[in-house]
């Protein structure tokens, strides 16, 4: 065999053949960790602070696998999405619902209204950006359109800082998917 090369049996099983793998599975793999805490108005949108995270595909039939653990609490409606750019190009929303009427377009969404609590938001999306240029992702968090009240990443509403208050990470993470085993 050569470099690279791996020893396998066979199709009938009766003797062992030198194999030269095609590649696939996860090509690349990034994640962020989203520490300390971050406040919101009371209307509109805020990207999620150090979520913003990239890589750059070897193909363009490869896809990107985004997964998303955010930790969101608030004192109205939220919303969260994830929004992709290409290159120096500008954010743009991707792989949301068909709106109905004036509906907020979130991947997640936290209706959480105690002062106490948090909700995890998670998101798994599986885009295909088609290039091999930079691609980015990153949170985006929307406090409901009637406003009445802020919004918080990683940590409760309430500003307490007591044994009995949680503070917590967020996470955001990025695969690069080989289209051969999709």
């Amino acid at each position: 065999g050569t470099a690279s090369q791996e020893l396998r049996m066979n199709s009938g099983a009766t003797a062992p053949e030198w194999h030269t793998p095609s590649g696939g599975g996860i090509l690349q793999l990034k994640h962020n960790h989203i520490t300390g805490t971050q406040s919101f108005g009371t209307t509109g949108g805020a990207d999620i602070t150090n979520s913003e995270i990239s890589l750059t595909p070897s193909s363009t039939s490869n896809k990107i696998m985004i997964m998303t653990s955010m930790q969101l609490s608030g004192d109205n409606d939220l919303s969260m999405k994830i929004a992709r750019k290409i290159g120096s190009g500008s954010y743009a929303d991707i792989l949301l619902n068909s709106q109905r009427g004036s509906e907020t377009l979130a991947h997640t969404s936290n209706t959480i209204r105690s002062a106490y609590e948090m909700s995890p938001n998670n998101v798994q999306l599986l885009d295909a950006p088609n290039t091999t240029s930079q691609v980015y992702y990153k949170a985006i968090v929307i406090n409901g359109p009637e406003g009445g009240g802020g919004g918080y990443v990683n940590r409760p509403s309430s500003s307490s800082t007591s044994a009995n208050q949680e503070t917590v990470v967020s996470t955001i993470t990025i695969m690069e998917i080989a289209s051969n085993i999709l």
